[in-house]
């Protein structure tokens, strides 16, 4: 997480902007970007089913248009469905205009599957935006979802060393880890890391 990402958080509540979410209860956030692809998510959905686990999928809009049996599978599951913009094309140098006119497109769409507007999610494309976005995202009360675990996933590091990686580090309640649904990199990695954090007392729930 940026620096800028940091700062901004600790000026807007956590229901504005968060890279965490406490519940008190131990809990981890899994995250998907970049869906819904048809080579993966479907078998993200399995293996999340096989382990009783629940996540968030941060959709990008033109994707979802060409998958919406994924999209409906991926609800039916019982997970939560964001918006990842429409064209997921780089938020740092596109007028602001231009990205909430990316987010209120996906929206849209979103509401076609009936997502409930109200409780849509945004994640920024590469994690990046602007205060001005922000500002414009307050107004409509659309939260931005950021993250406080990267998978490194979308890496060229192999396997192993991303699964070690994970396996060191001292997730804490709260977490929202990053993963993509794009890339069969995170199905490796999540066969082994569910159960060793299910086994280290954390429970997994999809943000709201």
């Amino acid at each position: 997480m940026s620096l800028k990402s940091r700062i901004i958080q600790r000026l807007f509540p956590n229901d504005k902007i968060y890279t965490k979410r406490k519940s008190g209860e131990k809990c981890l956030y899994l995250t998907f970007d970049d869906g819904p692809t048809p080579k993966v998510t479907p078998r993200v959905l399995d293996l999340l089913s096989r382990h009783e686990t629940k996540a968030t999928f941060f959709f990008i809009g033109k994707r979802m248009a060409r998958n919406p049996d994924i999209v409906r599978a991926a609800m039916g599951a019982g997970h939560v469905v964001g918006n990842h913009s429409y064209n997921h094309k780089g938020f740092k140098y596109m007028p602001t205009q231009d990205q909430l006119d990316e987010i209120i497109q996906t929206n849209e769409l979103m509401s076609q599957f009936e997502i409930n507007p109200e409780q849509i999610l945004f994640r920024p494309p590469h994690g990046r935006w602007r205060v001005s976005l922000l500002w414009q995202l307050i107004k409509r009360r659309i939260p931005v979802v950021l993250w406080s675990v990267d998978s490194q996933d979308y890496s060229q590091k192999g396997s192993e060393e991303l699964r070690q990686r994970l396996l060191d580090m001292p997730v804490r309640d709260g977490d929202i880890i990053l993963f993509h649904d794009d890339n069969d990199q995170c199905l490796e990695l999540l066969e082994t890391l569910i159960p060793v954090w299910k086994q280290r007392g954390f429970n997994f729930q999809p943000l709201s």
